[in-house]
């Protein structure tokens, strides 16, 4: 029995000054007996943790979840950190204490024999440690669940052995209770929506979604996302009655495009041909904010179900450091939340900070040129990606048409610019040659330009038939 006064009550402040609450000693001691020789050693073990640079939080949040493994002779432990250090773990983070406890967990005996079996699967020692790296979590496993996901993934689901080890996670899921009832969808994924077979990176992460339940009988059925879906949506969609409905409600539930968002059928395969990795996103976290945030700019309903399904690697985009502050700076040139939705329709990528910062100097020229900003307003909402070329490129097009004469409170001056960002010099000059084999001076075809600027736009085709129209049949 331990003394009261000598050990229990000073091991258990000494603790407490570690994990800041009496509760976390507490759920330190149901995995651990309380002692002044462990605690010794889980000091010496900690102090050298900090002289690696391992984050205090980092070590709390593990020390209360796995004492034992802190608690080890110090000269052991001290092997086991050399040894993740010398693997190429970053102290910073949380897999450096993943791999101490992996390591602290298993014999050397037990890791030769979980290396063997990768190797048998056409793994090298290289990708081991690299898959051990990724997700420690690979290598506490039982060889024989290792034997057993790698038979499925690859046997039965015909994905390359190496491509497991790029993506170690899904040895996290129970093979019975998660991995094994996702193939359902899985495999209707593949046949019914998707062109190309998904990646293992993907599928992990569907395997990892928290979004499905398995009912006993195997039928797979989905938890409502938020609130928005009614029960009799719900049950409608649901239906067994065709493997579409299943993956309807698969992608409205499980990936957040509900029925409040307006997806049909229809859009959810155009959206996942285009964007498999939308299968992975978190709704709460990725998708809803950004739906919800459109929805709230004026874009919603059939519109915005039409526009992500067209262009779902806005999704990609980073939603408070990127699309907020980037949509702001838009709204505050063109004044109101509709012109900008009208642009970004044109060119989702407006939203990116990089392109919105060439953008705003070369507003700023035009600006100091005179160009009036209503004039620039409506032209940028129809040809954003002209006004975020780059700001040297930019610089020389306003110089030339400048010296062609155009007036910049006109209208013309930046139809001029706009087609000056859309063709090349090989371009302008193949299409010069074709006004002035119709005998047509420099000046004149300067002096058409300036007239209508759509005139070198047209193709070479076009001009051709366009001139002989007039010239040879009309006699003009």
């Amino acid at each position: 029995m331990y003394s009261f006064d000598r050990v229990i009550i000073p091991s258990f402040d000494i603790l407490k000054n570690i994990v800041h609450s009496d509760e976390n000693v507490i759920t330190m001691l149901s995995y651990w007996i309380l002692s002044s020789k462990h605690v010794k050693r889980l000091m010496a073990n900690l102090e050298l943790l900090r002289n690696q640079g391992v984050p205090q939080n980092r070590i709390t949040t593990y020390l209360i979840q796995q004492p034992r493994a802190y608690a080890q002779d110090a000269d052991r432990f001290k092997e086991i950190v050399d040894k993740v250090t010398e693997m190429g773990f970053d102290p910073s983070k949380i897999t450096f204490l993943k791999a101490i406890h992996g390591l602290s967990s298993m014999s050397e005996a037990s890791w030769r024999k979980k290396m063997d079996i990768y190797k048998r699967w056409g793994w090298s020692e290289v990708q081991i440690q690299t898959a051990f790296r990724k997700d420690p979590n690979c290598m506490t496993v039982s060889e024989k669940k290792i034997m057993a996901v790698m038979n499925f993934l690859v046997n039965e689901m015909g994905h390359e052995s190496l491509s497991v080890a790029e993506n170690p996670r899904v040895f996290t899921c129970s093979l019975k209770e998660r991995i094994i009832p996702r193939r359902s969808i899985i495999r209707i994924l593949l046949s019914r929506l998707i062109e190309e077979s998904i990646s293992l990176g993907v599928l992990s992460r569907i395997i990892q979604n928290q979004n499905v339940d398995v009912i006993s009988n195997s039928r797979v059925t989905f938890s409502s996302f938020s609130s928005v879906t009614t029960t009799s949506d719900k049950s409608k969609l649901t239906s067994p009655d065709s493997d579409s409905q299943f993956i309807v409600s698969y992608l409205i539930n499980s990936c957040g495009l509900s029925q409040t968002y307006d997806f049909t059928e229809s859009h959810i395969t155009k959206l996942i041909n285009n964007y498999p990795s939308i299968l992975s996103k978190k709704p709460d976290k990725t998708l809803k904010p950004r739906f919800d945030f459109f929805t709230s700019k004026g874009l919603y309903g059939m519109e915005l179900a039409n526009f992500i399904s067209k262009e779902p690697l806005i999704l990609t985009q980073s939603f408070n450091k990127g699309i907020i502050p980037s949509f702001d700076i838009l709204k505050s040139i063109l004044q109101t939340d509709q012109n900008v939705i009208k642009m970004i329709k044109r060119n989702y990528w407006i939203l990116g900070t990089n392109l919105v910062k060439r953008l705003m100097v070369n507003l700023e020229l035009l600006r100091k040129e005179g160009v009036p900003a209503t004039n620039v307003s409506k032209y940028l909402i129809q040809n954003p990606r002209t006004f975020a070329a780059d700001a040297d490129i930019f610089k020389e097009i306003v110089e030339k048409v400048k010296d062609m004469g155009f007036n910049h409170l006109q209208t013309r001056f930046l139809k001029a610019i706009v087609v000056f960002t859309k063709i090349s010099e090989v371009n302008w000059s193949n299409k010069m040659d074709v006004y002035k084999r119709w005998g047509w001076s420099e000046n004149q075809i300067q002096a058409a330009f300036r007239r209508p600027p759509g005139c070198m736009t047209a193709s070479e085709k076009k001009i051709m038939a366009v001139m002989n129209f007039p010239v040879n049949e009309m006699g003009h």
